[in-house]
């Protein structure tokens, strides 16, 4: 008789990890809140447009790379069309724009014609990255053999935790001295939403290397294209889904989980759980604290949720060409200071600097023909806006989102003479829809100094019970969520075969 295992919440984490158990013979049952699977990664319409709130870049997806590999040993790699993003950053700092190329090579080459007295510290910078960066990458996501690690990882032990105690704005300004260089190089970065002199080194360069050596990349179709070939790979696995259902609690028995019990009533029993939902609800509503050890308690409270941001959605009646618009991924910032701009995350209600995503740049079916879809999304303070009345909600709603457009129009007059649908979401929306604290995009604030905490709170204390989500150690993105849906299944596989 096969063993069951039941997945609380259908986002990709829980999707990846119900493909990967259903392919090891287990029996599936997925349970998802809202009435499709997916979480961010979903797709909605407005006046014939189509947009996606969720994918801008994914990196290393390129023929054998790290996430194509995961998109074949889940058996969807036929589904999933990677397209390179040729085009990628367009960076505007007050009045200074640079376009930044995506090929490594051509990259440093380009910022030391730009930036000719900064030469040599960015020839240091480059060698320094990929003396450990792919390194880092391979021990972190488990790569490398016993022998490896003891023969290449375990020398460079000093180094890595140096990386891990510094922050990039140390890190980078032991090469380059000008701020707008650092500014141009910390881009791969700032859709984590925190201020250099916060974020880890090491994170930055793992980041660096995954998006601008191994390259940049994205989905046809979008974000969904992803969901609907892990949802129609699971129902052909056999699995279950059941969707529009809420699982309110996980019964745990002597330290063990045992069943979920769902709104209406039912009790599912399981051999193994794997929750796709952030830890703090998991912990707190559906598990309980009293089922927890005290010490973990006091590690989860020490940590916060990640970035929250507002976002709107633009149907244009044009070409991306007409627009003045032509990267994958533009940047508006008011200066070089993003450490200024980010902090004001914590506080505004708008955002003071934004990205625009334009999927017609990389993938034309992103669009109707001879139009375009935008994505304009910047972080801000969660807790201002969900402490709005419903009242003031409507008023700052429409604020922020002129505000933003403002800003828009002012750098592309062209977008608002062609703007034929707008829409806007906040953090309340998003909270919403995924019942992430505020809003939160990525798991946990993974600020330096986080990261042993995170890691820690990854490892339930209950047994039968695992993490498949971006509130683990490996944090947002799509190549780590389905990672951390496979990393989950495989550790429920392993202990269901062990007894």
């Amino acid at each position: 008789m096969s063993k069951h295992v039941v997945i609380v919440g259908g986002g990709l984490g829980g999707l990846s990890a119900g493909v990967a158990c259903a392919q090891t013979g287990c029996s599936v049952t997925l349970i998802e809140k809202q009435n499709r699977t997916g979480g961010y990664a979903v797709s909605f319409s407005r006046g014939g447009f189509t947009f996606d709130p969720s994918l801008h870049a994914a990196p290393a997806a390129g023929r054998g790379g790290p996430f194509d590999l995961l998109m074949h040993e889940l058996g969807i790699a036929r589904n999933i069309n990677f397209l390179k993003i040729n085009k990628g950053f367009h960076a505007r700092l007050g009045s200074f724009a640079f376009q930044i190329p995506v090929e490594y090579r051509d990259l440093l080459d380009a910022l030391s014609a730009a930036f000719p007295l900064q030469r040599k510290g960015l020839a240091a910078f480059g060698a320094d990255l990929l003396r450990f960066a792919p390194l880092y990458y391979d021990t972190v996501e488990g790569l490398l053999s016993p022998f490896a690690v003891a023969t290449r990882f375990v020398p460079r032990v000093p180094s890595f935790l140096y990386h891990a105690g510094t922050s990039t704005h140390s890190y980078l300004s032991r090469f380059i001295s000008d701020p707008v260089l650092l500014a141009l190089l910390y881009h791969p970065a700032i859709f984590y939403g925190i201020p250099m002199r916060r974020f880890p080194a090491v994170n930055f360069m793992i980041m660096f290397y995954l998006l601008c050596v191994k390259g940049m990349y994205t989905i046809k179709g979008g974000g969904s294209a992803l969901t609907s070939a892990l949802d129609d790979r699971l129902r052909r696995l056999g699995a279950k889904i059941v969707t529009g259902s809420e699982v309110t609690r996980i019964r745990i028995v002597r330290g063990r989980a045992m069943a979920v019990e769902t709104r209406d009533g039912q009790t599912i029993a399981a051999d193994g759980i794997i929750a796709n939902v952030n830890t703090p609800h998991l912990i707190h509503n559906l598990v309980g604290d009293g089922n927890i050890p005290a010490r973990y308690g006091k590690a989860l409270a020490r940590l916060k949720p990640s970035l929250s941001m507002v976002q709107l959605h633009l149907g244009l009646d044009c070409p991306l060409m007409s627009t003045g618009l032509s990267s994958h991924i533009t940047t508006i910032f008011p200066d070089a200071d993003l450490d200024t701009c980010l902090r004001s995350r914590d506080t505004d209600v708008a955002p003071k600097g934004f990205s625009i995503i334009a999927p017609t740049a990389t993938d034309e079916s992103a669009a109707p023909v001879g139009k375009t879809v935008l994505s304009v999304l910047g972080g801000v303070s969660s807790e201002k806006w969900t402490s709005l009345s419903d009242n003031d909600y409507r008023n700052e709603k429409k604020k922020c989102t002129d505000a933003v457009l403002e800003t828009l129009f002012a750098q592309y007059p062209s977008v608002k003479s062609h703007c034929a649908v707008v829409d806007c979401a906040t953090p309340r929306t998003f909270q919403r829809y995924t019942n992430n604290p505020g809003g939160a995009i990525l798991g946990f604030d993974c600020s330096l100094g986080m990261h042993r905490t995170i890691m820690k709170v990854s490892c339930l204390p209950i047994r039968n019970l695992y993490l498949a989500s971006a509130w683990t150690d490996r944090l947002g993105g799509f190549m780590q969520v389905v990672k951390a849906g496979i990393t989950a299944a495989r550790k429920c596989i392993k202990e269901i075969d062990g007894r």
